[in-house]
Order: C-alpha cells, then sequence, then structure tokens
C-alpha cells in the first residue's frame, strides 16, 4: 500500500509532497502536473521490475519516436538530480522468481531512489538509494490517516533493529540482508537496474517484499475495447492489465480462488446499481 510520495525535479514538478489516504482524489486545471504525479508513481513500479532506460521510455514514450531522458528532469537542466522517494506498506508474505515464499521482518518501509543524467552516454543512473524502516510505535505518523486496531494489527507485522536495508555510502550501495549484516557493495551508477529492480530472491526478504509492492502499482487509463475483449481462460498475469484488459480471466481466476467471491461481487454491484430509476438489478 502506497502512503506517501515525495518527488523532486521530476518532469514538471520541482517539488512536491503527497500522503495518500483509503481514497484520495487530485483535482487541478490542465499542465498543473496531475498526469506527471501518476507517472512518478509508474516510474517507481516499471523500476522495481525493468532497468532505468526501459523505465525511463515507459513514462516518456513519444508518438514520434524522439526520447531523451533528459526530459524526465525538471526544466531539462543536467545539474538536477530527480529525487523520488515512498512510504509503503509491503505484505507479510511473498513468492520470488522461483516461487519460494519469503517473509519480509518488518512492513513498514521507506524507499528512496535519486538520478543523476550522464550526458555522454544520454541515460539516468542511479546516484543515490536506500530502503529504510520504520518503528511499529511509528505507526500512525508513519501511515497518516485515522484506521482500526485490527487494520494495523494485521498490516505492521514484524521488527527489525538493525540498519537500512539498502544504503548508499559515498560511492557504492550496499544491499544489507535482515540478519543487519554489513552489506553486499556495489559502484553507484554502474548496473543499469536498482538494487531493488535486481533483487528476485528470497535471501533479501524485506527487499523483496518492497519490490513486490512497488511492482503492484498501477495506473488505470481505462479503454472500453480492452475491457470488452475477450480471455482464454489461461491467460496471466491474472489481474487487470492498465487499460482495463484482462476482466474476464481476472474475474475467473478469483472465483476459483473463492467461489464466494462472485457473491460478494453480485451484491457490490446490486448495491451501486440495483435502486438506480434506469438501472435493474443484477441477478445470477
Amino acid at each position: 500500500m502506497l502512503l506517501s510520495l515525495n518527488i523532486k525535479n521530476f518532469k514538471s514538478i520541482r517539488e512536491a509532497h503527497i500522503r495518500f489516504g483509503p481514497f484520495t482524489c487530485f483535482l487541478g486545471h490542465n499542465g498543473a502536473g496531475k498526469s506527471n504525479l501518476f507517472d512518478a508513481i509508474h516510474f517507481l513500479s516499471v523500476l522495481s521490475e525493468r532497468n532505468i532506460s526501459e523505465a525511463a521510455t515507459e513514462v516518456r514514450r513519444t508518438s514520434d519516436g524522439n526520447y531523451s531522458p533528459l526530459d524526465l528532469i525538471f526544466g531539462r537542466d543536467k545539474s538536477r538530480t530527480i529525487e523520488l522517494s515512498s512510504n509503503m506498506i509491503v505484505p507479510e508474505e511473498v513468492k520470488d522468481d522461483f516461487d519460494q515464499t519469503a517473509k519480509p521482518s518488518t512492513t513498514l518501509l521507506t524507499y528512496t531512489v535519486r538520478l543523476r543524467y550522464e550526458s555522454q552516454a544520454d541515460r539516468l543512473s542511479v546516484a543515490h538509494e536506500s530502503l529504510t524502516h520504520a518503528k511499529l510505535g511509528d505507526y500512525k505518523t508513519f501511515v497518516g490517516f485515522d484506521s482500526s486496531s485490527s487494520f494495523k494489527d494485521s498490516v505492521a507485522v514484524g521488527s527489525r533493529r538493525g540498519g537500512p536495508l539498502i544504503s548508499t555510502e559515498g560511492d557504492r550501495i550496499r544491499l544489507h540482508g535482515d540478519g543487519g549484516s554489513r552489506g553486499r557493495p556495489a559502484p553507484v551508477g554502474r548496473s543499469p537496474l536498482t538494487v531493488v529492480g535486481g533483487t528476485n530472491t528470497y535471501d533479501y526478504p524485506t527487499v523483496l517484499a518492497a519490490k513486490r509492492e512497488m511492482s503492484s502499482w498501477r495506473v488505470l487509463h481505462l479503454e472500453p475495447s480492452a475491457m470488452r475483449a475477450p480471455d482464454s481462460r489461461s491467460v496471466y498475469p491474472h489481474h487487470i492489465s492498465a487499460t482495463g484488459g484482462r476482466i474476464p480471466a481476472t474475474l475467473n481466476a478469483l472465483n476459483n480462488s473463492n467461489p464466494d467471491v462472485q457473491y460478494e461481487m453480485l451484491n457490490r454491484l446490486n448495491h451501486e446499481f440495483a435502486f438506480s430509476r434506469d438501472s435493474p438489478p443484477i441477478f445470477l
């Protein structure tokens, strides 16, 4: 669950600090930066799975094919550094790329990445990366909105006595184990991937949980044709795409996981539409 986002020097956003609640609505004139805010979220999500160049292209795709990663930096100023920092609640349990279970040591995390522009290579590279944790006692401040005790107990899990999970020290980025090891160093800016993006096994469960959480963030631009398109029952992945595609396969997967889901969905649809003058009730 994405709780907050700090943005510096990204596209038209010089600096912004946003907190998200259970439901958050953004209003603004055209050109105010609403789309660029969602692009920042999408950028972090793509960075968790793909290399920096592909992620940058994904959020700056143009119809004419003309593109430079410098377009992502505020004012196209080569001296500026993009900084994105997010507070999040991660799942209690995730699967790695080999289907092995990983359980993070704590679920309240803050991820920060800074990207600089390299003129000679015309690319963005990592200047700083960190993954830190919040104490369970700081839950209310960290989350930023009122919640029930049962919700808190279900999402704020585990504890960590050590330092950061990812840290940057001078010209080295360190990936630390959940046991509090000194970390495995790597040169800053050399890898085409972020450390989170390159973590794929259960050996680093909390970093992997952050990766899985970030990769789940979706910006939806629903298209009626995609929403109506038929699916094979075996289509994968079983989640709705950014355009609204794969709805049939997703509903089928939910129904297979728990037959009661279909009744819950019908109840919700009836609740929304059954009492509308122009919409008849929905029956199974």
